[in-house]
């Protein structure tokens, strides 16, 4: 998870909804060819977008900054169901 924060200092949050989430991760896979695993969404503040990564690249970048290059801990229910997920 990454967490930015706005020039005041305060934490930015994302929520997305199932279909969102499972758009994102069909766009990572390839689908369609030509995306670039990102959704965006106009805002009173201008488009607001939120993207996907690779598990390589996204703790490649982390570890550039302070944050560490490895992923951290999943609940272990959590954990399975991303092993069943993979595997389909």
């Amino acid at each position: 998870m990454r967490i930015e924060r706005d020039d005041s200092g305060n934490a930015v949050a994302v929520m997305l909804s199932r279909r969102n989430l499972l758009a994102l991760l069909a766009k990572l896979d390839g689908f369609p060819v030509e995306s670039r695993a990102t959704l965006l969404a106009p805002t009173m503040y201008g488009r607001f977008s939120v993207s996907a990564e690779e598990d390589d690249t996204h703790y490649a970048h982390q570890s550039r900054g302070v944050h560490r290059n490895e992923a951290g801990a999943l609940h272990p229910a959590t954990e399975a169901r991303i092993g069943v997920l993979s595997d389909t």
